[in-house]
């Protein structure tokens, strides 16, 4: 069935427009710089290196992707690790400072 929305336009969702006057906000959408993520792996601080705990990101050289590696259980009590990727428009390793 239709939506309230969909029943007071009286149209089909394939055949609905968009919210707004989409002209009016064209020009003022170009001139708008659109937001670029940057990432940037902090190295283990000593409170973690103390506690010998494992480094489990890693970023490949001239990527804009890294890698978080979770250790994980299975149900026998094994441990596996399951790899997660993420990518944003630019990813800067440990040795780059925050000044940078």
């Amino acid at each position: 069935g239709l939506s309230v929305n969909q029943a007071a336009r009286g149209k089909s969702f394939d055949e609905s427009e968009p919210y707004g006057d989409t002209n009016k906000n064209s020009n003022r959408a170009n001139s708008v710089a659109k937001i670029k993520v940057v990432v940037r792996k902090r190295p283990l601080n000593k409170k973690e290196m103390a506690k010998k705990e494992e480094d489990i990101i890693t970023i490949e050289p001239n990527s804009n992707a890294l890698t978080v590696h979770e250790t994980k259980l299975k149900v026998d009590l094994t441990e596996y690790v399951e790899k997660h990727e993420f990518v944003f428009d630019a990813v800067l390793g440990e040795c780059v400072s925050n000044d940078e």
